[in-house]
């Protein structure tokens, strides 16, 4: 099963086209006109065709810092942090066969998951599976882009904070911050902070968590604190509380299994954080174009999403 992730250009434009795939239905029409129609695939497990717009490669792309380079393999003068987009992707294209392997792609048009159900305590069960709504419509989730955490709290306005508290933030900058702002972040949205200058009352307003790019920067919140980036999250609510990690596994095909069943029937189950969509090419050849010296477009890469 592959890892390979799709690298962030920052020629990506925004036409970006999704096509969703609801499933595969077998219809047969009686002489009467009456249909007979069998769905082939469990709700839930649709897919996604994508058609991505790079309006620019450069072959000689300047990133503000080394760990910013989509592909670091593409580096061409180290202490310019100066990359070839064009190689990296050309080079990911042939590298993944084209067509044949499949890779993972964050998905920076779409929202986080924000304490998203996926299940329902009974009093015995202990194995759900990962799911995202989608306007009424239950996803399954099965490609987790985060670290499993135990959060201090949510970000919260005028709030006491101590060092060492571990925060994500608020549901609502979850949302109205997790846009394609930033494209060429490598670390997926939302991130999760550690308080790492003097205890005290946090600001009146939340910072924009988003103008973090690197793990390790800090930011300010208005009040005496100060919040450093450690990367992304994966937090599991139980009845609106965060849940241990210790106290549950994460499995490769998004299953969360609980040490034992939890007792209480009738408790929502939740989750935050990132995830990835796994995909492949849809052809085995692909055409990027010379408009200007040292820069190329590549205005169709196909891909399509697939299920473990």
């Amino acid at each position: 099963m592959s890892l390979a992730i799709f690298p962030k250009m920052i020629g990506l434009t925004y036409t970006i086209t999704k096509s969703p795939i609801a499933g595969r239905t077998l219809t047969q029409e009686s002489v009467s006109g009456k249909e007979f129609r069998l769905a082939m695939w469990a709700k839930g497990s649709n897919r996604h065709q994508i058609t991505l717009d790079f309006a620019f490669l450069g072959a000689r792309q300047v990133y503000g810092a080394a760990s910013q380079i989509p592909v670091a393999a593409a580096t061409i003068v180290p202490a310019l942090n100066l990359a070839n987009d064009f190689d990296a992707l050309r080079g990911f294209f042939l590298e993944m066969q084209g067509s044949f392997t499949e890779f993972l792609l964050d998905p920076v048009d779409e929202d986080p998951a924000v304490q998203a159900q996926f299940g329902t305590t009974d009093g015995s069960s202990t194995v759900f599976q990962l799911s995202r709504n989608i306007g009424g419509h239950s996803e399954i989730i099965q490609n987790v882009n985060g670290t499993p955490i135990l959060p201090s709290y949510s970000w919260t306005a005028g709030d006491s904070a101590t060092v060492n508290d571990i925060v994500i933030p608020s549901n609502t900058a979850c949302y109205l911050q997790g846009g394609r702002a930033g494209y060429v972040q490598q670390n997926g949205w939302p991130y999760y902070l550690l308080c790492t200058r003097t205890s005290g009352v946090m600001g009146t307003v939340e910072p924009n968590w988003r103008s973090l790019q690197l793990v390790g920067q800090t930011i300010a919140d208005g009040g005496v604190t100060q919040w450093t980036l450690q990367g992304v999250p994966f937090v599991v609510y139980v009845n609106g509380s965060a849940v241990d990690p210790s106290t549950y596994t994460l499995g490769p095909t998004g299953l969360v299994t609980f040490s034992s069943g939890v007792s209480t029937p009738g408790q929502v189950i939740a989750w935050t954080g990132a995830y990835y969509y796994r995909c492949r090419f849809m052809q085995d050849q692909n055409q990027f174009d010379e408009f200007m010296n040292n820069f190329y477009e590549a205005k169709k890469v196909e891909l399509i999403s697939i299920k473990l």
